[in-house]
Protein backbone atom coordinates (compact mmCIF):
# COMPACT_ATOMS: atom_id res chain seq x y z
CA UNK A 1 0.00 0.00 0.00
CA UNK A 2 1.44 3.35 -0.48
CA UNK A 3 1.91 6.05 1.59
CA UNK A 4 1.56 9.50 1.47
CA UNK A 5 5.25 10.03 1.43
CA UNK A 6 5.75 7.97 -1.73
CA UNK A 7 3.48 9.93 -3.13
CA UNK A 8 5.52 13.19 -2.19
CA UNK A 9 8.72 11.94 -3.17
CA UNK A 10 7.57 10.60 -6.86
CA UNK A 11 5.89 13.98 -7.15
CA UNK A 12 8.86 16.16 -5.90
CA UNK A 13 7.02 18.21 -3.51
CA UNK A 14 6.07 17.58 0.48
CA UNK A 15 3.86 15.71 2.16
CA UNK A 16 1.97 19.11 3.42
CA UNK A 17 1.23 19.94 -0.69
CA UNK A 18 -0.17 16.27 -1.25
CA UNK A 19 -2.23 16.83 1.88
CA UNK A 20 -3.39 20.28 0.32
CA UNK A 21 -4.24 18.62 -2.74
CA UNK A 22 -5.91 15.40 -1.47
CA UNK A 23 -8.27 17.73 0.77
CA UNK A 24 -8.50 20.56 -1.64
CA UNK A 25 -7.59 22.43 1.20
CA UNK A 26 -5.49 25.31 0.39
CA UNK A 27 -4.51 26.91 -3.68
CA UNK A 28 -1.99 24.39 -5.06
CA UNK A 29 -0.77 25.75 -8.50
CA UNK A 30 -2.13 24.05 -11.59
CA UNK A 31 1.24 22.86 -12.57
CA UNK A 32 2.02 21.19 -8.79
CA UNK A 33 -1.68 19.61 -8.67
CA UNK A 34 -1.17 17.71 -11.98
CA UNK A 35 2.07 16.18 -10.95
CA UNK A 36 0.82 15.13 -7.18
CA UNK A 37 -2.71 13.93 -9.06
CA UNK A 38 -0.72 11.81 -11.58
CA UNK A 39 1.41 10.24 -8.42
CA UNK A 40 -1.25 9.04 -6.61
CA UNK A 41 -2.65 7.70 -10.32
CA UNK A 42 0.82 6.12 -10.63
CA UNK A 43 1.00 4.78 -6.81
CA UNK A 44 -2.97 3.93 -6.83
CA UNK A 45 -2.84 6.01 -3.33
CA UNK A 46 -5.61 5.70 -1.24
CA UNK A 47 -6.33 8.72 1.55
CA UNK A 48 -6.76 7.22 5.12
CA UNK A 49 -10.27 7.58 5.10
CA UNK A 50 -10.38 7.51 9.10
CA UNK A 51 -7.90 10.14 9.04
CA UNK A 52 -9.31 12.60 6.70
CA UNK A 53 -12.64 12.05 9.13
CA UNK A 54 -11.31 13.28 12.17
CA UNK A 55 -9.85 16.31 10.47
CA UNK A 56 -13.66 17.07 9.52
CA UNK A 57 -14.25 16.58 12.58
CA UNK A 58 -17.79 14.11 11.19
CA UNK A 59 -17.85 10.69 10.21
CA UNK A 60 -20.91 11.01 7.74
CA UNK A 61 -22.29 8.22 9.07
CA UNK A 62 -25.76 7.47 11.51
CA UNK A 63 -26.38 5.35 13.09
CA UNK A 64 -29.71 3.37 13.17
CA UNK A 65 -31.37 0.81 16.10
CA UNK A 66 -34.30 -0.57 15.50
CA UNK A 67 -35.38 -4.09 17.22
CA UNK A 68 -35.20 -5.92 13.55
CA UNK A 69 -34.95 -5.15 10.19
CA UNK A 70 -37.21 -8.64 9.40
CA UNK A 71 -40.47 -6.39 10.43
CA UNK A 72 -41.65 -4.94 7.02
CA UNK A 73 -43.01 -2.09 8.65
CA UNK A 74 -39.70 -0.74 10.45
CA UNK A 75 -37.67 -1.75 7.12
CA UNK A 76 -39.52 0.51 5.15
CA UNK A 77 -38.65 3.34 7.23
CA UNK A 78 -35.49 2.34 7.29
CA UNK A 79 -35.08 2.31 3.65
CA UNK A 80 -36.79 6.32 3.96
CA UNK A 81 -33.87 7.34 6.42
CA UNK A 82 -31.57 5.57 4.12
CA UNK A 83 -32.91 7.20 0.93
CA UNK A 84 -32.54 11.03 2.64
CA UNK A 85 -28.76 10.25 3.89
CA UNK A 86 -27.38 9.20 0.65
CA UNK A 87 -29.55 12.15 -0.63
CA UNK A 88 -27.16 14.41 2.11
CA UNK A 89 -23.86 12.27 1.32
CA UNK A 90 -24.47 10.37 4.74
CA UNK A 91 -24.17 7.07 5.43
CA UNK A 92 -26.32 4.71 7.80
CA UNK A 93 -25.43 2.13 9.71
CA UNK A 94 -28.46 -0.52 10.57
CA UNK A 95 -28.25 -2.00 13.77
CA UNK A 96 -30.50 -4.60 15.10
CA UNK A 97 -30.99 -4.92 18.87
CA UNK A 98 -33.46 -7.79 19.36
CA UNK A 99 -34.71 -5.51 22.29
CA UNK A 100 -31.50 -6.42 24.22
CA UNK A 101 -30.07 -3.57 26.69
CA UNK A 102 -26.67 -4.75 26.28
CA UNK A 103 -26.54 -5.20 22.54
CA UNK A 104 -28.03 -1.64 22.36
CA UNK A 105 -25.61 -0.23 24.84
CA UNK A 106 -22.71 -1.38 22.72
CA UNK A 107 -23.73 0.26 19.51
CA UNK A 108 -24.26 3.07 21.60
CA UNK A 109 -20.69 3.07 22.45
CA UNK A 110 -20.27 4.14 18.32
CA UNK A 111 -21.94 7.23 19.13
CA UNK A 112 -19.98 7.80 22.47
CA UNK A 113 -16.80 7.34 20.43
CA UNK A 114 -17.49 9.85 17.99
CA UNK A 115 -17.96 6.96 15.20
CA UNK A 116 -20.91 7.94 14.34
CA UNK A 117 -22.40 11.51 14.02
CA UNK A 118 -25.69 10.94 15.57
CA UNK A 119 -28.42 8.25 16.21
CA UNK A 120 -32.01 7.46 15.46
CA UNK A 121 -33.94 5.03 17.15
CA UNK A 122 -36.86 3.25 15.76
CA UNK A 123 -37.30 1.27 19.19
CA UNK A 124 -35.40 1.37 22.29
CA UNK A 125 -34.86 -0.06 25.73
CA UNK A 126 -32.74 2.94 26.86
CA UNK A 127 -34.22 5.13 29.82
CA UNK A 128 -35.46 8.86 29.02
CA UNK A 129 -32.90 9.97 31.38
CA UNK A 130 -30.52 7.97 29.15
CA UNK A 131 -31.54 9.36 26.07
CA UNK A 132 -31.63 13.36 27.40
CA UNK A 133 -28.13 12.78 28.41
CA UNK A 134 -27.48 11.86 24.36
CA UNK A 135 -29.40 14.16 23.21
CA UNK A 136 -27.40 16.95 25.13
CA UNK A 137 -24.48 15.67 23.04
CA UNK A 138 -25.28 14.58 19.78
CA UNK A 139 -28.15 14.52 17.15
CA UNK A 140 -30.62 11.82 18.50
CA UNK A 141 -33.99 11.44 17.16
CA UNK A 142 -36.99 9.11 18.13
CA UNK A 143 -39.06 7.49 15.10
CA UNK A 144 -42.42 5.61 15.94
CA UNK A 145 -42.08 4.72 19.11
CA UNK A 146 -41.28 7.78 21.14
CA UNK A 147 -40.88 8.76 25.40
CA UNK A 148 -42.65 12.49 25.00
CA UNK A 149 -40.47 13.33 28.46
CA UNK A 150 -37.66 13.28 26.35
CA UNK A 151 -35.76 16.63 24.69
CA UNK A 152 -35.01 14.91 21.27
CA UNK A 153 -36.69 14.90 18.04
CA UNK A 154 -39.23 12.45 17.20
CA UNK A 155 -41.41 11.53 14.28
CA UNK A 156 -44.72 9.51 14.58
CA UNK A 157 -48.49 8.87 13.32
CA UNK A 158 -51.29 9.49 15.29
CA UNK A 159 -52.17 6.07 16.48
CA UNK A 160 -55.19 6.41 17.35
CA UNK A 161 -56.96 8.21 14.48
CA UNK A 162 -54.88 5.48 12.66
CA UNK A 163 -56.61 2.58 14.47
CA UNK A 164 -59.81 4.60 13.65
CA UNK A 165 -59.44 4.57 10.44
CA UNK A 166 -58.47 0.74 10.07
CA UNK A 167 -61.31 0.13 11.87
CA UNK A 168 -63.55 1.83 9.62
CA UNK A 169 -62.13 -0.20 6.27
CA UNK A 170 -62.24 -3.41 7.98
CA UNK A 171 -65.92 -2.44 9.07
CA UNK A 172 -67.01 -1.49 5.57
CA UNK A 173 -65.27 -4.49 4.52
CA UNK A 174 -66.64 -6.85 6.52
CA UNK A 175 -70.26 -5.13 5.24
CA UNK A 176 -69.63 -5.40 1.51
CA UNK A 177 -68.53 -8.87 2.30
CA UNK A 178 -71.19 -9.99 4.39
CA UNK A 179 -73.87 -8.15 2.16
CA UNK A 180 -72.50 -10.32 -1.02
CA UNK A 181 -72.74 -13.53 1.09
CA UNK A 182 -76.49 -12.32 1.87
CA UNK A 183 -76.84 -12.36 -2.05
CA UNK A 184 -75.62 -15.14 -2.53
CA UNK A 185 -77.01 -17.46 0.18
CA UNK A 186 -80.32 -15.83 -0.87
CA UNK A 187 -80.37 -16.14 -4.60
CA UNK A 188 -82.63 -18.78 -5.70
CA UNK A 189 -80.88 -21.89 -6.48
CA UNK A 190 -80.50 -23.14 -10.34
CA UNK A 191 -82.74 -26.04 -11.16
CA UNK A 192 -80.51 -29.41 -11.56
CA UNK A 193 -81.03 -30.42 -15.38
CA UNK A 194 -82.89 -33.77 -15.80
CA UNK A 195 -80.22 -36.64 -15.69
CA UNK A 196 -80.80 -39.16 -18.61
CA UNK A 197 -81.47 -42.09 -16.98
CA UNK A 198 -82.83 -43.43 -20.13
CA UNK A 199 -85.69 -44.33 -18.60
Amino acid sequence: MSTIEQVALLAKVSVATVSRVVNNSAYVSESTRERVEQAIKKLNYQPNALGKLLRKETTSMVLILLHSVDNPFFATIVQGIEKVAHENDYNVLICNTYGDTEREQHYLKMLKNHLVDGVVFISNTCSAEEINYLNSTFPVVQVVEYLTEIDAAHYSIDFYQAGKDLMEILYKNQYCNAQRRFRADNRRPERPEKLNSGN
